[in-house]
């Protein structure tokens, strides 16, 4: 449905790419996303639930480590995006104007948000969970609190988009040049996905947990 047509791996210093759906095996240290040096046919997008949007019931988090390359000449776009069945969406934003983060939830923000020191964002894995318990959606990042937001959920199966996104009416090509590893995904404070993004070859990423698979 939403097929990465750029994706590649990071091993000690050298950038593997891939394209058309072929590998070079490589030690793996994240997913590393192509954006707006590429065009936008060849920007990186990981879909976590495949053809069929992943459900959950009471409480719910997600979580990831992710870092961004220096010296790129733009940054602005779609960390990731969570849209639902009711076509709800939950989109972490990165605004380089502002060099901040935020939580988007439909067409609003959501009044949580966060700055990550230069020398974190472009030199170290930083971590960030949402977590969704009780009609509220809060964030941390690096274990710190970023706020907190009453939403209304119609429903918990969501389909989740790291990076560009070509789900009808929800389709981006923005995304910040950023390299992922480590998603997790939890539900009723037990493991539902973890995704370590440490394949040596393909092109899609298994959960190590359900063998559930991203593309």
């Amino acid at each position: 449905m939403n097929i990465c047509s750029h994706k590649a791996l990071l091993t000690f210093g050298a950038v593997i790419c891939f394209f058309a759906g072929s590998w070079l095996p490589a030690r793996s240290q994240g997913l590393v996303f192509s954006s707006f040096e590429h065009v936008q046919e060849k920007r990186t997008s990981l879909n976590l639930a495949g053809n069929e949007p992943i459900c959950m019931d009471g409480s719910f988090g997600l979580s990831f480590d992710f870092t961004f390359f220096p010296d790129q000449r733009v940054y602005y776009g779609y960390v990731l995006r969570m849209i639902n069945n009711h076509n709800q969406n939950i989109d972490l934003i990165y605004n380089h104007r502002e060099k901040k983060f935020n939580v988007i939830f439909g067409d609003t923000f959501a009044n949580i948000g966060f700055q990550v020191d230069s020398n974190l964002l472009f030199r170290s894995w930083n971590t960030c969970s949402l977590q969704y318990d009780r009609h509220t959606l809060s964030l941390t990042i690096n274990g710190k609190p970023c706020g907190s937001k009453k939403i209304d959920l119609q429903d918990q199966c969501f389909r989740i988009f790291f990076g560009a996104c070509n789900l009808h009416n929800f389709m981006t090509s923005d995304l910040p040049p950023m390299r992922l590893k480590d998603v997790a995904l939890d539900n009723n404070k037990k493991m539902l996905a973890f995704w370590p993004l440490n394949e040596m070859g393909g092109i899609n990423a298994v959960d190590s947990i359900h063998r559930r698979v991203a593309t």
